[in-house]
């Protein structure tokens, strides 16, 4: 249940500091029944928010006046009638949400109301609230103390129930070094007390109680660093506080229930930018948008996006501030346009619809980022076309699903066309294959050999460097379906049905004679889950997968593929159909992926590839190092791979990490150490995370233990050249040593992975090498 809870601000100070902290602007009415202030705090882009309140039936109470200013403070004066329950209605023209603006509607007493903002990515939400003439706590009473200090008007806070549900904040501006107190009344339940920092560097001496009027202490804390962090309160009730800790969540900050862990849109991707237009038309799939291609020329990348209007040019060389150069209105656009495609030959941007009465359009791109040129438009060769793809090293064109009409306006399709573009203006027909090769939905190819998604059929190769014909045939394999499109790396090619749950595949092509099936994958996300285009770059398959979003692979090792990482375009619950990532692009040189999603426009999406270090362990004690670090680096989140065989793990000052008995002496690692660890069985720990940036250990007097900061053998002598003089003994975890002083190594290299004690006379370093 969600009760409405009352807040007051407890001295009329407080009042003062509301009204004179900003600049402020009232408007009044009269009233004869309850009169409640709403105060509006605008943050960026406040022309786009608005608001209305809507009583029970519906009918409309009031709303916004006018066109708010940037982070300014507005307040209304409504009337409402008493014992009455009526709704808060937030809206923002351009949909990503009130960008740092919110709402508080007090009372007379100033007695919190209601409170909140529309979130990221949305245009429209509402919040519901009632108007009672009873001005009592019957719950906690309890205050909320607040001691600020500096950069006091940087800090805020939030209170929510086990449900994520805001029940009290304060939308005010802190001046530094005052006290506040706010009176609160909350029910008897589990609450997380969320603490805000708009800078990003902590409260700066700020602190909060909350106690009962007695002065039992419920909760106390401080935003010590970072721009949030959140503490338990507890009010009479059973509460184990288990949070979604991580900020990379979709349910970061709230309760979890039973076994529920903390949920995912992304894992190894972070977001940079998203670029959509609302003004234009939906299409039958709900969306606005369709394939997307990349191209990159003078230093600059740009995405071209396709949608019902046509063909959108946006500028991604900055990542996090995407800018559409211009836009190519279709030959056919309208409402019902779900497919568009692309493909580039040098500076030209070939694009293709298949809907209407469309045509092949050729784009001049050199003249970017200043202008593009249309230099072709015309449906004499076809109108309308599924898919194409451009064989770069022979300049030549594949339509596949082609439609069109011929000179005497009779109309006509193929399977699949083949088009000369060794004038990349004057495309001429090479081949009509229609009478050979069976409906076509995509293709790859390259030098002439051509790899054809055939649905129904399967996977068709064909050389086309003389007179066509077909090399081979791929048509019997797990989960054969609507064969959709594919994709080739070396000797290995990937293609995907588009089919409810269907696995992608991998084949070995290495001789097209013997086709093998290698391996298959999928998203896993849910039976639902549909794959739809692909590309693979550097042994990584990135596929946009409707639902689910971008999918990323590890076929390295192509008998068993891995996925590395993924990112949601589209966040409702997968339940099959055509919505969400559309098209993927993975080609830029800066290395960011772009995705087109239906609903949501264009993605700029950066891959965190994660380097893994498999570190050889045997039975017993063994002294160890890694040179991968990762964020709160612990003794437990070390040895998380092995967890169930580790008995102890001990550092150079004796301090251990004992798993049976849940205690960690150890706390955070320190880059360079080495740790001693012993296990229960022979195992493989894999450790994931980023490579050290700093390859230089410090070592004190007596004995260190060390580890080795490279992924390569390092020799001994190097490693220690420039504190040689002052090395008594180095050992490793087997009791081999080094001895400068008798010119004896009995260890060898220094070995990745491994550990080791050394003994100093005095201070040193050691230095290692990639």
């Amino acid at each position: 249940m969600y009760y409405l809870m009352l807040f007051r601000l407890r001295a009329t100070a407080i009042c003062l500091v509301l009204f004179t902290s900003f600049s402020f602007m009232l408007y009044g009415q009269s009233c004869s029944q309850a009169s409640a202030l709403l105060v509006i705090n605008s943050g960026d882009w406040a022309e786009e928010v608005s608001w209305s309140i809507t009583d029970s039936q519906g009918l409309l109470v009031d709303s916004s006046y006018a066109t708010y200013q940037n982070n300014t403070t507005y307040a209304n004066s409504i009337c409402f009638y008493f014992d009455s329950c009526y709704q808060i209605n937030l809206y923002d023209s351009y949909g990503d949400g009130w960008n740092g603006a919110s709402y508080s509607l007090m009372n007379e007493d100033s007695t919190l109301i209601s409170f909140g903002t529309l979130g990221v990515d949305l245009n429209y939400n509402y919040n519901s609230f009632c108007i009672s003439d009873i001005n009592y706590c019957d719950a906690n009473q309890v205050v909320m103390s607040i001691n600020t200090g500096i950069w006091a008007e940087e800090i805020s806070w939030s209170i929510t129930d086990s449900f994520g549900l805001t029940t009290d904040s304060v939308a005010v501006s802190y001046q530094d070094n005052n006290s506040y107190q706010f009176e609160l009344c909350l029910q008897d339940g589990c609450y997380t007390v969320n603490m805000y920092d708009s800078y990003g560097d902590g409260w700066q001496g700020g602190a909060f109680e909350i106690h009962a009027e007695s002065g039992e202490l419920f909760s106390e804390g401080l935003l010590e660093t970072g721009s949030f962090d959140q503490l338990p309160l507890n009010l009479n009730a059973n509460c184990d506080f288990q949070i979604c800790s991580d900020v990379q969540a979709t349910n970061y900050g709230m309760f979890l229930e039973d076994d529920q862990g903390c949920l995912y849109v992304s894992e190894n991707i972070d977001f940079l930018s998203n670029w959509t237009d609302s003004t234009l038309q939906l299409n039958g799939f709900g969306g606005r948008y369709t394939e997307l291609y990349g191209y990159a020329s003078k230093d600059r990348e740009y995405a071209i996006l396709g949608s019902t209007y046509g063909t959108h040019i946006i500028d991604v060389t900055n990542p996090y501030y995407p800018t559409e150069i211009t836009r190519v209105e279709g030959a056919y656009s309208q409402s019902n346009v779900t497919h568009r495609d692309y493909h580039t030959l040098d500076n030209y941007l070939y694009a293709v619809c298949d809907q209407g009465s469309s045509s092949l359009q050729i784009i001049d791109l050199q003249n970017l980022p200043s202008s593009v040129e249309v230099v072709y438009d015309s449906d004499n060769l076809f109108s309308r076309v599924h898919n194409v793809f451009i064989d770069t090293l022979q300049s030549r064109l594949y339509a596949c699903s082609v439609k069109g009409y011929d000179d005497n306006l009779n109309y006509w399709t193929s399977s699949l066309c083949v088009y000369d573009l060794s004038n990349p203006t004057q495309p001429n027909l090479l081949y009509d294959m229609n009478a050979l090769i069976p409906s076509t939905h995509d293709i790859w190819v390259e030098r002439d050999t051509a790899y054809i998604n055939c649905p129904g059929v399967g996977t068709l190769i064909w050389d086309f460097s003389n007179v066509p014909y077909q090399i081979n045939s791929f048509t019997s394999y797990p989960d054969f379906g609507t064969n959709h499109s594919g994709w080739k790396q070396d000797d290995v090619y990937v293609f995907a049905e588009e089919n409810n749950g269907y696995d992608v595949k991998v084949v070995d092509v290495s001789d097209l004679t013997n086709l093998n099936l290698l391996a298959t994958f999928n998203s896993n996300v849910n039976e639902f889950s549909i794959a739809h285009n692909l590309m693979i770059k550097d042994n990584l398959v990135y596929l946009s997968y409707y639902w689910d979003g971008l999918q990323v692979f590890d076929i390295s090792d192509p008998e068993n593929p891995v996925k590395i990482a993924y990112y949601d375009t589209y966040l409702p619950e997968n339940f099959g159909g055509y919505n969400g990532a559309w098209g993927v692009y993975a080609f830029l040189p800066s290395g960011n992926i772009l995705i087109s999603d239906i609903s949501n426009g264009l993605f700029v999406l950066d891959l965190r590839i994660a380097e893994t270090q498999v570190i050889e362990l045997t039975e017993g004690w063994n002294l160890i190092s890694a040179y991968i670090e990762q964020d709160n680096f612990t003794a437990s989140s070390l040895v998380a791979s092995i967890a169930d065989s580790v008995i102890i793990m001990k550092n150079n000052t004796g301090l251990a990490y004992i798993p049976e008995w849940n205690y960690d002496g150890i706390g955070e690692l320190n880059t360079g150490e080495g740790y001693q660890l012993k296990i229960n069985s022979q195992t493989q720990l894999y450790v994931q995370g980023s490579f050290v940036n700093e390859q230089i250990v410090d070592l004190s007097q007596g004995w260190n233990m060390i580890g080795v900061l490279s992924s390569v053998p390092q020799n001994i002598d190097l490693v220690l050249a420039e504190s040689m003089p002052d090395v008594v003994i180095i050992k490793d975890g087997l009791g081999n040593a080094y001895l400068p002083e008798w010119n004896f190594n009995g260890i060898g290299m220094m070995l990745p992975g491994k550990g080791y004690q050394v003994k100093m006379d005095l201070p040193g370093q050691v230095q290692f090498g990639d």
